[in-house]
């Protein structure tokens, strides 16, 4: 996030815990108030079938093995 020309960020996880994803999201955003969450649901929805792991309204996607049949993995793009 200190990278002068920086525009985007993204930030994966091969993780279903919260307190490595949307706790880290929070902890980013809170400390750097100069970045939001970039809405990635056209991008995400553009693969198929893909639209089903999109949550937290549209700006992060996660997947749990238990329900979706596919590891876990997080994304969110500040």
């Amino acid at each position: 996030m200190k990278f002068p020309s920086v525009e985007r960020v993204a930030y994966s996880t091969c993780s279903i815990h919260e307190e490595e994803n949307e706790l880290v999201v929070k902890k980013v955003l809170d400390k750097n108030p100069s970045f939001e969450l970039v809405n990635i649901s056209q991008e995400w929805n553009s693969l198929k079938g893909s639209e089903k792991f999109v949550t937290h309204g549209d700006y992060t996607v996660k997947t749990d093995p238990k329900t979706d049949g596919i590891d876990g993995f997080f994304v969110a793009v500040f």
